[in-house]
């Protein structure tokens, strides 16, 4: 009976036990459940810092963390984050809140002594155990004064003090920005660095909307110079304008935002689109196309064209409109326009200064210079060793010495001077030192000057000349000289309208042209000269007047006008007329004088009338109604008017 009672109570003792191993079996259960619930994980991130171990007792999660970090007179860290933990590898976690996604990490790190401040922000930023060398992950944004840097993963090296990533990176300034591959900053030095597909953007501006887009293989940027460079085939865009080089340096102004000067180097090309032609030298659409060579030479609007070795941008002064585009190591700049025209330009070197409003103010092209003009096979040319362009006068010059002299070719006239002066406005010419023309006459031109053919050229020589092409007029001044073959004018001044073939001359004008009397057989030299000379356009009568003379074989004949009747055949003469004053003839020892005399070049006769007298040295003084003299042959014949009608024949 005993022994039963004993064994019931040991059962109960052993159930009771069973019970409390049960009960405390799920409490531990449900404790291992709420840890693993709440414990942070332990996923790594991914960009780790290097893992030290963290001295001293490990740091619990604690949310809205704010505190800073000082080192004694090196970076100090101020921190705002919205919660902090350490993981299990020693990595001390800086982070916004789950439940608020614009919730973000602040740092602001404020530099050595002496040294910069930035401040940056991210979803997380990660620190070993020394905060040697944090890691900023999720939209980092990291602000250094006036640039900001963006991306998605940063890592800052404290000692060496600089962020950089190995993901893709922007950086913005007021008036631009930029992206990257890869990125890096050193912030002691105040430098970025960029790489692999960087591109750079100008920012739009009110009196700058059209935004200049940059792209390369590399960028740096020097916050502290305020300048920065892309290379690697950099490509370059603006609106519809389009250009490359091997690299491109960019800088800023100093006290303000703006760029000071852009400038590229190696290969440079650019490709300038521009709609139409301001409204002060577009042609109206209904008027009909020029043939002449006015308009072959144009600057403004077009499709425009540069090349160069180097290409530099610059503003005026600290103002950030472009003032100047200068081009260098052989440059060339063409323009397009929609009507088929091209003017083309070339140079060693080329300054372009433009107006506020973007018109272009002045040119200077330097070294082996040239500009052409073209269209529908027509073509105009100016070159020097210096060609300049002026757009308030319009006035383009060319200018040089030497094998690089002033030369200008359009419409059949090839000049070389010391300096040759178009009149776009206008399309006259002022030519200046030692002045040579070739004059071709064109098809279907009218180009007679006198004394030469209109269907060969005719070469000129003056100290200066001028062109007046409202009236077709050439004006040569200073020891001018004309001649096609052997037949030449020469006066201090001649004046000729291309038109209708008139010609004037002042200053001791001579004339020397070749004339086959009839059944003679060979040429004879006449030479004319007059204080002044006309051409009577209707007539296409030479008219000399002042002190005259001719010159045939050993005839001198002096009056004081001498008429030059043209002939069919252009630049020859049938007769000359003598009158107004007494008019001398000398033939060796004899002389003669009369009122008037004519000088029929065919018949190679000098008749003297009008009182004819003939005064010989050693026959004495003979008087007859008709004085007869035969150049070739050196006779002279003398008729009286009497009943025998009496005729004598003197020989020389």
């Amino acid at each position: 009976m005993t022994r039963r009672r004993w064994s019931s109570k040991s059962k109960r003792r052993a159930a009771a036990v069973f019970r409390l191993f049960l009960i405390g079996l799920l409490l531990g259960l449900i404790g291992m459940i709420v840890v693993y619930l709440v414990r942070p994980s332990s996923r790594p991130p991914s960009i780790q810092p290097e893992t030290k171990q963290l001295s001293g007792p490990k740091v619990d999660l604690r949310e809205d963390i704010h505190f800073s970090k000082d080192e004694g007179g090196r970076n100090t860290l101020d921190v705002w984050a919205a919660r902090n933990f350490n993981d299990e590898k020693g990595l001390t976690h800086f982070a916004g809140s789950d439940q608020d996604p614009a919730s973000r990490v602040r740092i602001k790190n404020k530099g050595r002594t002496g040294g910069r401040e930035f401040a940056l922000s991210a979803r997380e930023a990660i620190f070993d155990a020394d905060w040697s060398r944090p890691v900023f992950e999720g939209d980092v944004e990291i602000q250094i004064d006036d640039l900001t840097v963006k991306g998605a993963s940063f890592k800052y090296d404290r000692e060496k003090d600089v962020v950089s990533s190995d993901m893709p990176a922007a950086f913005e300034g007021k008036r631009f920005r930029g992206e990257g591959r890869r990125a890096r900053y050193d912030v002691g030095a105040q430098k970025l660095f960029l790489a692999e597909g960087v591109t750079l953007r100008t920012t739009p501006w009110p009196d700058d909307p059209i935004p200049l887009l940059l792209e390369g293989e590399e960028m740096t940027y020097d916050r502290t110079e305020r300048k920065g460079k892309i290379s690697g085939n950099v490509k370059m865009t603006r609106g519809g304008s389009r250009g490359r080089a091997d690299e491109v340096e960019f800088f800023l102004l100093r006290d303000r935002d703006g760029f000071r000067m852009f400038e590229f180097r190696g290969g440079v090309a650019i490709d300038v689109e521009e709609d139409a032609e301001p409204a002060s030298t577009a042609k109206s659409k209904k008027d009909p196309a020029s043939t002449a060579d006015d308009d072959l030479i144009f600057f403004q609007g077009g499709r425009r064209r540069l090349e160069a070795g180097v290409v530099t941008l610059l503003p005026y002064g600290d103002e950030d409109w472009l003032h100047l585009i200068a081009l260098r190591d052989g440059a060339s700049f063409s323009i397009r326009d929609d009507r088929g025209r091209q003017t083309s330009m070339a140079s060693k070197e080329m300054d372009f200064y433009y107006n506020r409003d973007g018109t272009l103010r002045n040119f200077i092209l330097r070294e082996r210079a040239n500009v052409k003009g073209e269209a529908d096979g027509r073509s105009r040319l100016l070159e020097g060793g210096q060609v300049d362009y002026e757009s308030s006068s319009r006035r383009l010059i060319a200018s040089g010495t030497g094998e690089n002299r002033a030369h200008s070719i359009s419409r059949g006239r090839d000049v070389t001077a010391d300096a040759v002066t178009i009149f776009l406005a206008t399309n006259d010419l002022d030519i200046r030192g030692a002045v040579k023309i070739v004059s071709t006459p064109q098809p279907g031109e009218r180009r007679e000057t006198a004394f030469f053919s209109g269907d060969r050229p005719v070469f000129i020589t003056a100290d200066s000349a001028a062109y007046a092409a409202g009236l077709r007029r050439f004006l040569l001044s200073g020891r001018a000289r004309l001649w096609q073959g052997r037949e030449s004018l020469e006066a201090s001044e001649v004046s000729v309208l291309e038109e209708t073939g008139e010609i004037s001359a002042t200053g001791a004008a001579r004339a020397v042209f070749f004339q086959r009397p009839q059944g003679k057989d060979r040429e004879e030299r006449v030479a004319v000269t007059g204080d002044r000379l006309t051409r009577e356009p209707k007539s296409g009568r030479v008219v000399y007047t002042g002190a005259c003379s001719m010159s045939v074989a050993e005839i001198v004949l002096k009056a004081g006008r001498l008429i030059l009747e043209p002939a069919e055949t252009a630049g020859k003469f049938r007769r000359i007329f003598a009158d107004r004053g007494r008019v001398i003839i000398t033939q060796r020892t004899k002389e003669a004088e009369g009122d008037r005399a004519e000088y029929d070049l065919d018949a190679d006769t000098i008749v003297l009338t009008g009182r004819p007298v003939l005064r010989d040295k050693e026959k004495g003084t003979i008087q007859g109604e008709k004085l007869t003299f035969y150049p070739t042959d050196g006779k002279i014949q003398i008729e009286n008017r009497d009943a025998e009608r009496s005729t004598a024949i003197i020989k020389s």
